[in-house]
């Protein structure tokens, strides 16, 4: 009589490392659902916001693309986080406001004419940074309250159109009000 072993190997799903790619459809909040391509839009009723399925998380890439502003208000986490392309007075901007931490895991890309505004909350970048000719940033609060941090751990650099070279138009990094700004490479 012949004895048989079997094994089973089990895989988790939610230890992948990989995430989604989220682009913004139009303006709105970051954890509407309806803000991002994988709603479709939100035809009929939204759905309940799920982190990493249709809302943005930890794992996931996300674009915010031509002329959308996108509200964070809540604590939140992403791989890389790339505000695309304004024109002029249609920027396209990333507002991070409350007493609340906005991580980026890995690299920032602020485009032409692109804006990330931070208002009362902690910006951590993990990775490196990248602010395009006409990109802005800006940390503003209002003490005691309201301290605004932005920190970048990676090396940062700006340019015209890959970052490895300053050109005639440099970002504007604005800072007011009580806030702490770090830099480190």
């Amino acid at each position: 009589m012949g004895y048989y072993l079997f094994c089973t190997l089990i895989f988790n799903d939610s230890q992948k490392s990989y995430g989604l790619s989220f682009t913004s459809l139009k303006s709105g909040d970051w954890n509407n659902p309806c803000t991002w391509n994988h709603a479709n839009g939100c035809p009929g009723n939204p759905p309940a916001a799920v982190v990493g399925v249709n809302v943005p998380g930890p794992n996931d890439d996300v674009v915010i693309t031509n002329k959308h502003i996108v509200d964070v208000t809540t604590t939140a986490a992403v791989r890389n986080l790339t505000i695309d392309n304004g024109t002029g007075n249609n920027s396209t901007t990333v507002k991070i406001q409350g007493n609340i931490t906005f991580t980026v895991h890995g690299k920032l890309i602020i485009a032409r004419h692109g804006n990330i505004i931070v208002d009362g909350a902690f910006v951590y970048v993990k990775g490196d940074s990248c602010v395009k000719n006409n990109g802005n940033i800006a940390v503003q609060g209002t003490p005691p309250t309201a301290d605004s941090y932005f920190f970048v751990e990676g090396c940062s650099s700006s340019g015209s159109t890959d970052c490895s070279t300053i050109d005639s138009n440099p970002p504007t990094f604005i800072q007011s009000a009580y806030m702490i700004w770090c830099i480190a490479c």
